[in-house]
């Protein structure tokens, strides 16, 4: 084996993609090692490079092998890249080492030039089509039926990576297990009228300006760790802008019963949602929100994940404010 044939460089947003890769050379490296590997996750902007190299050469007591994720490797400082750089010239016999990265361009060019070519691997997001092909599979799988609007709604109300809609699939799956059909109302039934919180009735509370109860219902998403704070802050996102195309057609004289059919706003439910927003928010504040969500999405894919709480805190504090 070459030095560098245990590090993999995994770019690209696709972590759904990525996750399967990962999973599959691991099964590989003890199908051709035998024993056991034990798994350690880190996050590069919050773990010194000096304990993951320090974790890559030592023994372990209980198995035989180790392999080290090291997520958001993009933002790993000079003198740690520097530090993993050296590992890689003599890396352990005995250990993976996966860095990966959203981002579809690595700044490090000493540790990509020390990564076999074979190696390093970019991870698209998906194409639309491409969604639609994945869940249409999801579910045939499970001879389940799912009609066109459905599946539209899934795409339009899910991160685009294979991971978010396997969660999302797997869930309405679940759900509808005694079915051989999903078509949009249940989906929607789903989303709006399920008991649980959900990103869905945050946005209600938040359509009101309501504080105390969106602060409420935030805390029982968190509580119930269905979603993740990324997650939740992309389904405000889909909705606030289903929010501005709706008064932008209100803007362009359009009637709000034409407004709804242009956007498949079909329940009583969702239109009272739009009309709260139409009288609580305008355009210009909306794209204020937009604005606020894409600094809170940066914050939260580079801090501490023990920041989380308090990042969706103050989010939907400068939110109301507007």
């Amino acid at each position: 084996m070459s030095k560098t044939d245990t590090t993999y460089l995994l770019l690209g947003p696709e972590t759904g993609e990525k996750d399967a890769f990962i999973e599959t050379a691991i099964k590989r490296f003890e199908d051709e090692r035998g024993g056991r590997t034990e798994i350690f996750k880190f996050f590069a902007f919050e773990t010194q490079a000096v304990e993951i190299v320090s974790l890559l050469k030592n023994g372990l007591l209980f198995s035989d092998h180790k392999a080290v994720i090291v997520y958001g490797a993009e933002s790993l400082g000079k003198p740690d890249a520097t530090a993993v750089a050296d590992y890689l010239g003599e890396p352990a016999p005995d250990a993976l080492l996966f860095l990966c990265s959203d981002e579809v361009r690595f700044p490090h060019s000493k540790i990509e030039k020390a990564v076999l070519p074979g190696n390093k691997k970019i991870f698209w997001e998906l194409l639309d089509h491409q969604k639609k092909g994945w869940i249409r599979n999801f579910f045939n799988r499970h001879g389940i039926r799912i009609e066109e609007e459905a599946l539209e709604f899934i795409i339009d109300m899910t991160e685009s990576t294979t991971k978010d809609l396997k969660a999302t699939c797997e869930r309405l799956r679940i759900f509808f297990s005694d079915r051989g059909e999903i078509v949009y109302d249940d989906i929607e039934n789903y989303v709006y009228h399920g008991k649980e919180e959900n990103v869905f009735t945050l946005f209600g509370a938040l359509s009101k300006r309501d504080f105390s109860l969106s602060m409420e219902i935030l805390n029982k998403i968190l509580l119930s760790k269905e979603e993740d704070p990324v997650r939740i802050l992309a389904g405000i996102l889909w909705q606030v802008r289903q929010a501005i195309k709706f008064l932008s057609l209100l803007a362009e004289r359009h009637s709000a019963e034409s407004a709804f059919q242009k956007l498949s706003i079909r329940t009583k439910r969702q239109q009272r949602l739009y009309h709260q927003m139409r009288e609580n928010y305008s355009l210009v504040t909306l794209f204020q929100v937009v604005r606020l969500i894409a600094r809170c999405d940066v914050r939260l894919r580079s801090l501490n994940q023990n920041t989380h709480r308090f990042l969706l805190e103050l989010f939907i504090y400068s939110m109301l404010r507007i």
